[in-house]
């Protein structure tokens, strides 16, 4: 459960960094939370192997920090927990009559200590790596909330380039010193040497558009803006005419030969009325344009227009924009159907977007994906089939193909193209990745529950709302033993 909970936070700050990153100069964001421990330390509660439960979220809280930092966004954590006393000396412990003063005490409190001490650390590395401050220890939570836009009502913002650098993708830190006395300086402490251009080539651009409309919040490294007009009179009724406007400050376009070349994509996210899938279309928006255009474009940005068919139950669109050379996103969501009309605004030069675009009149996009939340994996061999369900009321595996098939091709998929056994134990193929197994398996319900599969201890471990039945737990006992190596 605190893996998932390290998961959820560290993804909704990823997911903030890039809502934010768009917006020019420091942003601040106030955490309110009692924080989770950045490791948890080994403890005799498990017996002979004291490690068992230990493990370190340094990793995702970097990661997350990291985007934070990149997107000039200072994080001020505040401790909602308060001045926290001793949870041994608390009335509402049941415990305290017997522990008070007895031999188990001293670690009782002892833990105590560790689980505070280390979930500070977490508001404290996360605000030192962003420049902010953490507040703790205090009831004057509202106190905290002050200081934090007091301290960054004024700042200096500077501008560092790093010469000779080798983009090697390490961590260079950063130092900022003062000779002014009494003076404590808060600021980024560096940064990870990575190739932008080189890491968006690796990638590929319909993941990352797919990615951009399941994120929460949309993105705003590209600020564009779209605009519903007034359809022609020839076309669909439930169809609904937008255009956008792209500045072109933001977009690649190298010269060449006299003309300017432009790389990116479009994405149209048509989401359910519940919110749990979404219809996916993406186009091509790529060309080659003169420098005339490109003038135009700089003075009233790059218009494009479109007609689309939403679902008349639908409400929700989200279009997203990629720059392929720099992978840089824009995302921004619009009503499906809109109930005011702007007006269409005449081309800027012959040759703009408005008169040249890609096939505007052809109603949708090239490309169509339906992307819905999974909810059961299934594994076929020749005319069988099963499935791992969880669409229903419990988590089961049910159809003609056995475990001793379907878990096996699970762990298949799962863990065998990175990793593989030696000396009894899952290790990484590339051992200079430091990559290790993630044996805690989720499965969300469409209804909200979800279950928790823990396949890291000594056998299987179940927690959750989702009801895991028995066909399911002889999956994942088999699959239990093929993740420590042992044979089924």
């Amino acid at each position: 459960m605190m893996q998932q909970r390290v998961k959820e936070t560290a993804e909704a700050m990823k997911a903030i960094a890039k809502f934010l990153g768009g917006y020019s100069g420091r942003k601040n964001l106030i955490w309110l939370s009692d924080s989770f421990p950045i490791w948890i330390e080994p403890t005799t509660d498990f017996g002979s192997n004291p490690f068992r439960g230990s493990t370190s979220y340094s990793g995702k809280v970097r990661e997350a920090a990291y985007a934070l930092t990149d997107a000039r966004v200072a994080v001020y954590p505040v401790d909602a927990r308060g001045l926290e006393g001793y949870h041994a000396f608390s009335a509402a412990n049941p415990y305290n009559r017997q522990t008070l003063g007895g031999p188990g005490f001293a670690g009782a409190l002892s833990r105590d200590d560790s689980l505070r001490i280390n979930s500070q650390a977490t508001m404290d590395e996360i605000a030192d790596d962003t420049g902010g401050r953490t507040c703790k220890d205090t009831n004057d939570l509202a106190g905290c909330v002050k200081s934090a836009i007091d301290q960054s009502s004024a700042y200096y913002e500077l501008a560092y380039y790093p010469q000779n650098v080798k983009w090697d993708g390490r961590f260079h830190r950063v130092t900022v010193k003062t000779i002014e006395r009494g003076v404590k300086l808060a600021y980024r402490r560096g940064y990870f040497a990575t190739d932008a251009a080189a890491m968006a080539q690796k990638a590929n651009p319909d993941d990352l558009l797919k990615q951009s409309c399941m994120d929460p919040l949309p993105a705003t490294s590209i600020a564009f803006t779209a605009q519903a007009v007034a359809p022609e009179k020839s076309s669909q009724q439930d169809e609904t005419r937008y255009m956008l406007n792209l500045p072109v400050a933001s977009l690649s376009l190298d010269p060449s030969g006299g003309q300017r070349s432009l790389s990116i994509r479009l994405a149209i996210c048509e989401y359910t009325p519940k919110g749990d899938s979404f219809h996916l279309f993406t186009q091509d928006l790529s060309r080659t344009v003169t420098e005339g255009v490109y003038d135009a474009w700089k003075m009233h940005g790059m218009r494009d227009l479109f007609d689309y068919p939403a679902r008349p139950e639908n409400q929700r669109l989200r279009f997203a924009v990629l720059d392929v050379p720099s992978g840089q996103i824009g995302a921004i969501d619009v009503p499906a159907h809109p109930q005011r009309y702007g007006a269409l605004p005449a081309p800027a030069v012959p040759g703009d977007s408005l008169t040249g675009s890609a096939a505007p009149s052809s109603g949708l996009p090239s490309t169509k994906q339906t992307i819905q939340v999974i909810t059961k994996l299934s594994f076929r061999a020749g005319g069988a089939a099963s499935s791992l369900d969880w669409s229903g009321g419990s988590l089961s595996y049910h159809g003609d193909i056995g475990i001793d098939q379907g878990a096996p091709a699970f762990f298949k998929s799962a863990y065998g193209a990175k990793f593989h056994c030696d000396s009894g134990k899952l290790v990484a193929n590339d051992p200079a990745s430091g990559a290790r197994p993630n044996f805690l398996l989720t499965f969300q319900s469409p209804s909200g529950t979800g279950a928790l599969v823990e396949l890291g201890g000594d056998a299987p471990a179940y927690s959750g709302n989702l009801p895991v039945d028995t066909s399911a737990r002889a999956f994942f006992n088999y699959l239990w033993k093929l993740c420590h190596c042992q044979q089924p």
